[in-house]
């Protein structure tokens, strides 16, 4: 019993590491707060801008190769503006994000994303241990057309998975749409 675990762990992580593809992600976009009322956490008319740029490390779960497995580390840029009583404020800010999630190749040169982002929520200073909203799950979905192996051009939209207070989504949205490009170092001959 043993060996054969054993067996299938090593045939399943030679399969997955052989389809091995790293990537440099770009992607940049707008927030959007999905709340019917006029403010949120007291701010009115917030904007935000996002980009993010990390890595991108899939590897192939099936021999396939029409299922992949996603994580990463990306950076995320957000500058946030907007309104608090006749006050303007503009916020700028650096997250972390890991991303977790699945890849599916639906044709030869589109293909669909979906997952988790796993990022901090306040800055790294500013955790305190078993405090809430420390961290925040955001849920991603994402359509991508690559025309070559070497590159692939996105769009992708989060919403914010967490429970967080509406004060949270000042400076990052509960929401975003983003567009992107991700260029291939390591990449595996078209599918």
């Amino acid at each position: 019993m043993k060996q054969g675990l054993l067996y299938l762990l090593l045939t399943v992580s030679y399969l997955s590491f052989s389809q091995m593809e790293l990537g440099l992600d770009v992607s940049s976009g707008f927030g959007l707060n999905h709340k019917t009322e006029a403010s949120v956490g007291g701010a009115t008319k917030t904007w935000q801008t996002v980009t993010q740029v990390g890595l991108r490390f899939q590897f192939g779960l099936l021999p396939t190769k029409k299922v992949a497995l996603e994580t990463g580390l990306y950076a995320k840029y957000i500058r946030a503006t907007g309104e608090i009583g006749t006050m303007h404020f503009t916020y700028n800010t650096l997250r972390l994000l890991i991303p977790v999630g699945l890849k599916f190749n639906l044709t030869n040169n589109w293909n669909a994303s979906a997952g988790v982002y796993i990022q901090n929520n306040r800055d790294f200073e500013n955790i305190i241990v078993n405090q809430a909203f420390n961290f925040r799950f955001d849920g991603y979905c994402q359509v991508a057309y690559q025309p070559t192996a070497q590159f692939a051009f996105s769009v992708r939209y989060q919403r914010a998975l967490s429970n967080l207070n509406s004060a949270y989504f000042i400076n990052d949205a509960q929401n975003a749409v983003l567009c992107g490009i991700t260029c291939y170092f390591k990449s595996q001959p078209k599918r």
